[in-house]
Parts: C-alpha cells; sequence; structure tokens
C-alpha cells in the first residue's frame, strides 16, 4: 500500500493505492492522523485505486473521522468499491463517517 498526501486549497488529501491489509492500516492512521489533529482540518480520502481493504480499516477510518470532528474539521472518503460501501452500512459506518462515490462529491462536501 502506498499513501499520497498532497494539499489542494484547504484540505489534505491522502491518495490510498494497492492493497490494505492489517499492518497498512496502522499506517494509514500514523500518516493521516497528525493531519485531522490541526483545528478546522478538513480531509479527504481517495480511496479509488486501492485493490483490497482489510476490514480493520474502518475503525481507522472512524477514528479519523472522530479526530476531525472532535477539532471542528471533517474528513469525506470517496471511491470506495460496492464491497466496501456494503460493509461500512452493515457496520453503522454510513452514519458516522460521510463517504461519496466520486472525487468531485468529495471535494464538493468540503467545501
Amino acid at each position: 500500500m502506498t499513501i499520497e498526501i498532497v494539499q489542494e486549497a484547504d484540505r489534505h488529501v491522502a491518495k490510498l493505492s494497492g492493497n490494505v491489509d492489517t499492518a497498512s492500516a496502522g499506517v494509514i492512521q500514523r500518516r493521516v492522523g497528525p493531519l485531522c489533529d490541526a483545528e478546522g482540518a478538513k480531509g479527504l480520502i481517495d480511496c479509488r485505486e486501492i485493490g483490497y481493504l482489510n476490514s480493520s480499516c474502518f475503525g481507522e477510518f472512524s477514528k479519523l473521522h472522530h479526530s476531525c470532528a472532535l477539532h471542528g474539521g471533517a474528513l469525506v472518503l470517496c471511491g470506495l468499491d460496492d464491497g466496501a460501501h456494503e460493509i461500512m452500512q452493515l457496520l453503522g459506518l454510513m452514519d458516522v463517517v460521510t463517504v461519496v462515490s466520486t472525487y468531485e462529491e468529495a471535494v464538493a462536501a468540503l467545501t
């Protein structure tokens, strides 16, 4: 798995690619977590290039969302495949984390 973090306007974008397994989930928290700790932080996690997403990542996404919200910011995920989207629904995370289909929708949700 690779994570590319870029600054776009007033938001940080974390572009995930490759297979995200249990070991990678912790890397997401370590790399993206500090970006959510700033006051008013806006974050976008781009999942369009993920091949495999382990279930442990859903907890990490929830933690990141909570951290952004705690500091008056927001976190949006985009590009999850249908299977990951369904798992988030089953876990009740769709009521917690903002998930949209496209990158453009994610940008709009943060403006």
